[in-house]
């Protein structure tokens, strides 16, 4: 299916309005050139990965290359040939192929990524309790061996974990202090 546009604001509505595969851009035309609507098109994020291929006489050979740098995908020189336009559009509908594949591969990589780096973060929470839980149990074992001594770990820890943070270790510094402090005496 085929739309026109008449002058480049009619084809930048259009564009926003309907979902097209590739567009054919006439360098000249009335009121905003081809040019000028190419780079409004990549200033949009709705329309930036849309295939452009620019229409342009000889003589604008130095406007089309311009064009290619500010990111149009293709230029075929008027009058064109047919069969050569039609071998362009088929170029250009591959790389929009291409390149949807990419943006698909690249959303489901960052969605497995977030979702393995869940799994990594409540490995290392269940982890953190396992080590707190078996760090208590330790001093608690220290404790109940010399009652007369009891609370003194924690607040041996409690001291040593204040000292850290006023020298502003990093948290995981404190925390080797904090389970050092806990069993202390064990040894």
């Amino acid at each position: 299916q085929v739309a026109l546009a008449e002058n480049g604001d009619d084809a930048l509505m259009g564009l926003r309005a309907q979902e097209f595969d590739v567009v054919l851009l006439d360098l000249s035309m009335p009121g905003m050139d081809g040019l000028e609507v190419l780079k409004r098109m990549k200033a949009d994020t709705q329309l930036q990965h849309l295939p452009v291929i620019v229409l342009a006489t000889i003589e604008e050979m130095d406007r089309v290359v311009q064009c290619v740098e500010r990111g149009a995908t293709d230029h075929l020189a008027k009058p064109f040939n047919p069969v050569l336009l039609h071998a362009r559009i088929h170029a250009a509908l591959a790389d929009r192929r291409l390149h949807e594949q990419r943006e698909l591969y690249r959303r489901d990589l960052e969605r497995r990524v977030w979702e393995k780096t869940q799994d990594v973060q409540r490995s290392y929470e269940r982890l953190q309790k396992a080590l707190d839980g078996t760090v208590h149990a330790l001093s608690s074992v220290v404790e109940m061996r010399d009652p007369y001594t009891a609370g003194h770990q924690q607040r041996v820890t409690v001291l040593a974990c204040a000292i850290a943070a006023e020298m502003r270790l990093p948290d995981d510094k404190i925390e080797g202090i904090r389970v050092a402090g806990l069993l202390h005496d064990i040894g």
